[in-house]
């Protein structure tokens, strides 16, 4: 089979490097994202999180799901391009010649003496916990107004209520007076009825978001499963293409039939 030079797989190789940058910006992008919004939450003018997420007649926790979602899709585009990463050095890794620098570097960086080796997972890991975790708090967040019960929602909204400073609301009231025919127990009554209405589309709106989060936890799994194993494949096939002799595993005899029948002879 035809291998390329080092000089043929060059445009190759800068482009794994232009993509490695990038995937380094969107990385600032995103956590520049996080510090916004825990700015917003727990900024100096921000409002309690009960208030926030119950206001506007319930509406506001439509915009929790909506960060939930952006996170989601961020973190899918993200691993998308790692995924692209290594589908360009697997592509230079498997038609570099067998004394190629190209092969050469990817044995060093998988070997013993390669620093980086043993800190590599740990760095993986640290960057799929950070979305992980906000994907985790902003859904459980969510379920816990979306789902609450009608005391607990009651509740909240009786304890909004006597947060109001006293030219934005009547007489404070405990839960108790709640059930009383009083202009607050009316008011948080209508309240509790519209934003119960807005929750029961809200219950919908979250699992849809709930079922989107799968994408990006199928990407993380194919990143971290098969595409190691994949690599473990090229690595066998480059070592038997070097000592001319066929590769031992069904997966490594597969790849070396792919190759004879994709590319020409020499």
């Amino acid at each position: 089979m035809h291998l390329l030079e080092d000089d043929k797989l060059a445009p190759f190789r800068t482009e794994y490097l232009e993509r490695e940058k990038e995937i380094q910006r969107y990385i600032g992008v995103y956590l520049s994202g996080v510090v916004i919004v825990f700015g917003w939450i727990i900024g100096p003018q921000s409002k309690p999180l009960n208030e926030m997420a119950l206001g506007n007649n319930g509406y506001n926790i439509f915009a929790f799901l909506i960060i939930s979602v952006v996170n989601a899709l961020f973190i899918t585009f993200l691993i998308y391009k790692s995924l692209d990463v290594h589908d360009t050095t697997q592509f230079i890794t498997v038609l570099a010649q067998p004394n190629s620098v190209y092969r050469f570097w990817e044995n060093w960086r998988r070997s013993k003496h390669s620093v980086t080796k043993p800190v590599r997972t740990g760095y993986f890991i640290a960057l799929a916990f950070l979305p992980a975790i906000m994907a985790l708090l902003l859904l459980a967040f969510s379920a816990s107004k979306i789902f609450a019960s009608d005391e607990s929602l009651r509740s909240q909204l009786v304890e909004i209520e006597n947060r109001r400073p006293v030219n934005e609301a009547s007489i404070p009231f405990t839960d108790a007076q709640a059930n009383l025919p009083a202009p607050n127990a009316t008011d948080v009554s209508a309240q509790f009825v519209r934003v119960r209405s807005v929750f029961n589309y809200g219950i919908v709106a979250f699992f849809l978001v709930v079922g989107l989060h799968f994408v990006p936890g199928w990407f993380f799994y194919y990143n971290a499963g098969p595409t190691t194993r994949e690599w473990k494949t090229i690595m066998e096939f480059k070592k038997a293409q070097a000592k001319d002799v066929s590769p031992s595993s069904a997966e490594a005899l597969a790849l070396e039939e792919f190759m004879k029948d994709s590319l020409p002879e020499e």
